[in-house]
């Protein structure tokens, strides 16, 4: 068995420095006390004591030399609290105005009606005034046809034969409901000598037989179809025959108003 090392090898230099004269005091054992445990075991004691001693200083110095505080004096660590889940921030959605209203359907541009033509040279011929009237008659064009509204178709139709006695066929364009009021203008009243008789023809007809201007008689035709107004007319002296008779006139009459557009 080995010996044990001095106590003074086994303590470092600077454990020395952690003994104070009162620790090295109570360390020695009283003087007398060592006088009567005799020199042998006194000196056994003190060994065991400075062995001790040395120890407990190697440890202490230890770990203060190495300047590592020991795992029983380490302060607990802080909890690491962990950061929480943050979402990715989220880009604001876009500002989106607002939708424009729709707009209203744009209104059919307004289409003007074509203006109506008529064939003036269809509405009365020679033939119809030999048929309806029993006459033999040449029929012309007037000079002042075209030339005004009134005299949109202006006809002039001559019986062989017959003198001054003509027949006139005029034709107006208007509205209807212009075209209606001058066929009704003149009717009604109180008028000596004038025969009226509603005929059933276009829109508004009617056959007049009155008194001439200054002698014999005269026959009218007026009737409305449409925007258009015709008037259909024959003067007679007081020693000629009239060019057509009641009947023959109103059957030539609703013929043109049969032949407008």
């Amino acid at each position: 068995m080995h010996a044990l090392p001095h106590a003074a090898h086994l303590v470092p230099p600077h454990a020395a420095r952690l003994v104070s004269p009162p620790a090295a005091r109570l360390v020695s054992p009283p003087a007398d006390v060592a006088r009567a445990r005799g020199p042998g075991r006194g000196r056994a004691l003190g060994s065991t004591l400075a062995i001790a001693l040395a120890l407990a200083a190697v440890t202490t110095g230890c770990d203060g030399a190495a300047g590592t505080p020991s795992p029983s004096a380490a302060p607990p660590a802080s909890p690491v609290t962990a950061a929480p889940d943050r979402a990715a921030p989220v880009a604001p959605a876009p500002d989106r105005a607002a939708p424009a209203p729709t707009p209203a359907p744009a209104a059919a541009p307004s289409v003007a009606p074509e203006p109506v033509t008529y064939d003036c040279a269809a509405l009365v011929t020679a033939a119809d005034i030999k048929q309806l009237c029993g006459k033999d008659a040449t029929v012309v064009r007037s000079s002042d046809e075209g030339q005004f509204a009134i005299t949109t178709c202006a006809r002039s139709v001559k019986i062989e034969g017959g003198g001054w006695n003509q027949l006139q066929l005029q034709l107006q364009p208007t509205s209807p409901a212009g075209a209606r009021s001058m066929v009704t203008l003149d009717l009604g009243g109180d008028k000596r000598g004038v025969k009226e008789r509603k005929i059933a023809a276009g829109d508004a007809a009617v056959y007049l037989e009155e008194p001439g201007i200054s002698s014999g008689r005269r026959q009218s035709f007026l009737a409305a179809k449409g925007p258009a107004y015709i008037q259909l007319g024959a003067s007679t002296g007081d020693r000629e025959t009239q060019i057509c008779d009641e009947d023959g006139f109103i059957a030539l009459g609703r013929r043109v108003v049969e032949r407008l557009p």
